[in-house]
């Protein structure tokens, strides 16, 4: 998500600032982490998890 190559928690902390503008801006399906068909905090959660 921040371009430096890895997942970290940077990632994360720029999801979390950026959602109203991810939602607006970009693709749905490339930023819907967890599948329930929105741009929203379970999406964070997710990338969390997954880190």
């Amino acid at each position: 998500m921040n371009g430096n190559g890895r997942k970290d928690f940077a990632d994360i902390v720029l999801y979390f600032n950026r959602m109203s503008w991810i939602a607006a801006n970009e693709p749905m399906a490339a930023f819907d982490c967890n599948g329930n068909g929105r741009i929203d905090f379970p999406d964070v959660d997710w990338l969390f998890d997954d880190l």
